[in-house]
């Protein structure tokens, strides 16, 4: 029988935690205190390499990830490839992956593909990308958190990238697709409900600051930092959404609305007739406006 031997990439240009103060590290420091940590866990990197967008990439033995210490996965065996068919998979469930600009997760302005999971309603269980036990990476040209490029651009071209969350009918893994390349999976242990199916998809964008809803409010754009109602070309967008129902039928979501936290600085527009295919558009506040003071 062939042995098949791979490694998966671990993105570790990180912020390091110390006393409730953070900062950017140096790139030893960074080196070292990953290398501490991996040589801990058992698990040293088989070897590292540095990307063309100036990430560190720690290379483990896929076996060996950090991920297959979750409690949960005690004696987990990694299922390297879905039982199901890629072709026209789309985003079915809460879980989000897609471009995120997060200066003080990832020291740096630029913008990453990243992944984010909770099991317990955002409270004690979860984490992005990586960062703690729970996702099971089996792509080896794939890092979650890792930087794409080209990015659209106002009034520019549009670039678009196609992600998909589907639950494997076999094992009941919620895997995470892009651009049709599989690149890992959530194990079903993880989660309750989610062993079996969603019943809530969400799209749209987040911001995150400690003046949102204080006066004078947070200067954090969403998106291009266009309101919605500019549309195309101008505002961020998702298009083409659709969920595999109980009836396994791929289609767009029959009851759809939408909503803001902040309507005079963030909204939402859904425009079901006016493009080819639904397109939901999304931003707001590039430095605050009349309304969002």
């Amino acid at each position: 029988m062939e042995k098949i031997i791979s490694m998966i990439l671990l993105a570790t240009t990180v912020f390091v935690f110390n006393d409730g103060v953070h900062g950017r590290a140096s790139d030893r420091e960074t080196q070292y205190v990953i290398d501490r940590k991996l040589k801990a866990l058992n698990k040293p990197a088989v070897k590292t390499i540095m990307s063309e967008d100036g990430d560190t990439i720690d290379c483990v033995d896929i076996y060996k990830q950090p991920s297959l210490d979750h409690p949960a996965l005690k004696n987990h065996t990694v299922q390297l490839r879905p039982s199901f068919d890629l072709t026209g998979k789309v985003d079915r469930i809460n879980k989000s992956g897609q471009p995120v600009v997060n200066p003080e997760l990832y020291g740096d302005n630029h913008t990453r593909l990243f992944a984010y999971w909770t099991a317990d309603g955002y409270n004690n269980k979860g984490c992005f990308d990586l960062t703690c036990a729970g996702f099971i990476n089996t792509n080896t040209n794939f890092t979650i958190g890792g930087t794409f490029h080209p990015i659209s651009t106002t009034l520019g071209e549009q670039w678009q990238i196609n992600i998909a969350i589907n639950r494997d009918p076999q094992t009941g893994y919620w895997w995470f697709v892009y651009q049709n390349n599989v690149v890992g999976y959530w194990p079903a242990s993880l989660f309750n409900s989610l062993k079996q199916s969603a019943n809530l998809v969400e799209w749209g964008g987040e911001v995150y600051s400690q003046a949102v809803k204080k006066t004078p409010h947070a200067r954090t754009a969403m998106g291009s930092g266009e309101m919605a109602y500019p549309l195309y070309g101008n505002a961020r967008y998702i298009r083409n959404v659709k969920i595999l129902d109980t009836s396994l039928q791929l289609k767009y979501p029959e009851w759809v609305g939408t909503w803001t936290d902040e309507s005079s600085c963030y909204n939402a527009y859904n425009d079901l007739k006016d493009y080819e295919v639904p397109s939901f558009f999304f931003g707001g506040t590039p430095g605050r406006n009349a309304d969002c003071q």
